[in-house]
């Protein structure tokens, strides 16, 4: 494993990573009361996987995990996408 060196650019993000995720988190709560946030959360949802491939790729060097996080970041941006226009 390749050793990176903590920097700056690395703590601002994961603080990102972390935003995202508790973003993430309170829109799934608010649609658990609100079925409408569907929308947002999706989009909450795909911000976090991108960020989270992007973080594994250049912070921890895991490969498979971007290319899992960037597949159905992907997936889920195609479908949230489908579903802005269905409407």
């Amino acid at each position: 494993m390749k050793s990176n060196k903590i920097d700056r650019f690395n703590i601002i993000l994961v603080d990102i990573q972390l935003f995202a995720t508790v973003a993430t988190l309170i829109a799934f709560i608010m649609y658990m009361f609100q079925t409408k946030m569907f929308l947002i959360l999706c989009v909450c949802v795909c911000i976090t996987l991108f960020i989270l491939a992007f973080n594994n790729y250049k912070i921890y060097h895991k490969k498979n995990y971007t290319i899992i996080y960037l597949v159905v970041g992907i997936i889920s941006t195609i479908l949230t996408i489908l579903s802005i226009v269905g409407d």
